[in-house]
């Protein structure tokens, strides 16, 4: 990459290249596969990959801080599953000495994590592609991370493509579960997931997530995009997009879903996603949503933009405009606690009532700074937006319905 050091000189490039290291073992060369090269290694050894395809699945860091390298970036270098096997396993206690980095994994094939399994581990995954892997629903487990799964961890991801990867359950492209995670431009685009979490599924973990982005990913209830269960997440600065859930009853989320957890969203564009409830965002827990951008949603039934049922949620500075929802075309929310700051409601669309902001059984704070302001539509008799119903209510200088 511009700007680094590639060649080991000691000074920043002016072109291209791949990482500066020092190589303990050489694929092809020292040894003619990855598997030979990483179970000879001694511990703090580096393996350089040079450009290729390796078919192997089933390489086993065996709890040894090693360097995976492919020397030439993922666009040069394969290692393909072949339907084989989990492509990279890492379980063994390894910690962020232990670096997977510059490869294309594909073609994996497990009931637990297609492409790479870590479990009670936290390597250091960075400028990797994970596509065309698949996690199965088998008799002894249930089909979860078809691109990644991890455990029990608190790796660091960074320049991460998971693309393209199946699960017949949860977990698309991620599976997450028990974790403390770093992820950093990571973009999980057209994965599937039978049940929740299209692109990620994150269960009991806290992440720090800057620079994601969630697009064409789908999920058969919950979470097109990304489901979060539990813990303390934040995500800054990403892109939510082009998300689905199936159109059941129970569906919901389709760019986001936020069950249980406590989540600071700041800065994320989530547009053209879609769901039974929810078809931008769907929250039940606990939720900051500041600078965020929910335009264009669709859903079926509540909340075209955003959802929020048994949740709380402070609303800042927000931009939900052109969703499209049976009732509360932008926002809906019941058995709620909800404080509005500002922002702007225009151009949504309720078949039913509610066209901007449909409130329910719900406690509302709606401030006068940075005034928000309400231009939408319902189809049928009932006010466009805002519509309240046995809601409590405090509103500071709340401008009239347009």
């Amino acid at each position: 990459m511009r700007g680094e050091d590639t060649d080991c000189d000691g000074d920043p490039d002016t072109h291209g290249g791949g990482p500066c290291i020092s190589c303990s073992h050489r694929v092809p060369g020292d040894f003619d596969s990855i598997t030979s090269a990483v179970d000879a290694a001694s511990d703090g050894d580096a393996i350089c990959v040079e450009p290729g395809s390796y078919p192997e699945a089933g390489i086993n860091f065996g709890g040894k801080g090693l360097q995976l390298v492919g020397l030439a970036g993922p666009g040069a270098t394969t290692i393909d599953g072949e339907q084989g096997d989990t492509v990279l396993l890492i379980d063994d206690g390894e910690g962020g000495d232990t670096v997977v980095e510059g490869f294309t994994v594909r073609g994996g094939y497990s009931d637990r994590g297609g492409g790479i399994r870590v479990e009670a581990a936290s390597p250091t995954l960075r400028n990797l592609v994970v596509t065309d892997n698949h996690a199965y629903q088998s008799a002894e487990d249930t089909g979860i991370g078809g691109g990644i799964l991890l455990d029990q961890s608190s790796a660091s991801l960074a320049r991460i493509v998971a693309s393209s990867n199946v699960a017949d359950d949860d977990g698309g492209g991620i599976w997450i579960r028990d974790s403390t995670l770093a992820l950093e431009d990571v973009d999980a685009s057209a994965n599937t997931a039978g049940l929740y979490g299209g692109g990620i599924y994150s269960e009991d973990s806290d992440l720090t997530m800057l620079a994601v982005r969630l697009a064409d990913n789908e999920a058969g209830i919950h979470g097109g995009g990304m489901w979060l269960g539990g813990g303390v997440s934040t995500f800054t600065r990403g892109e939510v997009t082009g998300n689905a859930t199936d159109s059941c009853e129970e569906c919901q989320g389709g760019g986001l879903s936020l069950s249980w957890a406590n989540a600071a969203v700041q800065g994320v564009t989530v547009s053209r996603n879609s769901s039974h409830e929810g078809g931008g965002i769907a929250v039940s827990g606990v939720a900051s949503l500041r600078d965020v951008a929910i335009t264009h949603n669709d859903a079926v039934s509540r909340g075209g933009g955003l959802y929020l049922h048994d949740g709380t949620a402070l609303l800042d500075r927000l931009r939900v405009a052109g969703n499209l929802g049976g009732n509360g075309g932008g926002i809906y929310a019941e058995i709620a606690e909800l404080e509005l700051t500002g922002g702007v409601i225009a151009g949504n669309t309720a078949t039913d009532s509610g066209g901007g902001l449909q409130l329910v059984d719900t406690t509302a704070v709606i401030t006068r700074a940075r005034r928000p302001s309400f231009t939408d539509r319902a189809d049928k008799s009932r006010m466009a937006s805002p519509w309240f119903r046995n809601t409590n209510m405090a509103v500071l200088a709340m401008p009239s319905c347009q």
